[in-house]
């Protein structure tokens, strides 16, 4: 008997199976999740239209859960939405990122100095298993999971923080920076580059030398920004 044959799973109750409920809410995240996405990853590109009844038709959804999350990316500042244009993935402004970067970097470089000091070893071995994963992935020239492992490795100091609302502020723009960065990631070099500069910042880390962690973090974050600037920058 095929399965198509038997008895269907729907028929046998709930105490012999049991299925998860899909809420508006769970929808709505998972809407969420994929433009979110496709934005970090540059399948939508900064200034790409994200109108609600194309994405409604893209994603086999209605219009409810798209427009929830077009408007929660647009409070994170993946999303613009501009009288003239309608809603677009966003085009940062150049003193935007610069600003983001001043915060990053003394938000940043702090934690950097208190880790050096602080830090558990098992801590270090997690960053250092990161690190080392995501150059696997680069080798393998999947750059897509690189780039997440990566964005793991920042998130793993954040979520390291003895200051909750400093890690509450790191987090709020870890999706702003990670959009940044993958602009950056279009300048040649840029990949070698972040995997260099994150082992560096790692081994000043376990050299227990907080001086030596900040400027390590201040060298990165700084070479990002130069990337980024030169990405947006590029001649026609």
């Amino acid at each position: 008997m095929s399965i198509l044959e038997g008895p269907s799973v729907l028929a046998l109750g709930a105490s012999e199976t049991e299925l998860p409920r899909v809420s508006a809410q769970t929808l709505e995240q998972t809407v969420y999740n994929t433009i979110r996405e496709a934005i970090l990853d540059l399948r939508l590109h900064p200034g790409d239209a994200l109108v609600e009844s194309a994405l409604t038709k893209q994603l086999g959804v209605s219009k409810t859960p798209v427009r929830g999350a077009l408007i929660r990316l647009e409070r994170e500042g993946l999303v613009q939405n501009l009288p003239a244009r309608g809603r677009i993935v966003a085009e940062l402004d150049i003193n935007d990122v610069k600003e983001i970067f001043e915060i990053r970097e003394l938000l940043d470089c702090y934690l950097a100095r208190y880790l050096a000091v602080h830090a558990p070893e098992s801590l270090l071995d997690d960053l250092a298993e990161i690190i080392d994963t995501a150059e696997q992935y680069q080798r393998q020239g999947d750059q897509h999971t690189y780039f997440m492992y990566v964005r793991k490795f920042d998130r793993r100091m954040y979520d390291s923080s003895p200051n909750r609302r400093m890690a509450a502020v790191q987090s709020n723009f870890h999706d702003l920076i990670g959009f940044i960065g993958a602009v950056a990631f279009l300048t040649p070099g840029r990949i070698e580059n972040t995997y260099a500069e994150h082992s560096r910042i790692l081994n000043a880390l376990r050299a227990r030398d907080p001086d030596l962690a900040a400027q390590c973090m201040t060298e990165h974050i700084q070479s990002i920004l130069r990337d980024y600037l030169s990405a947006v920058h590029q001649p026609s």
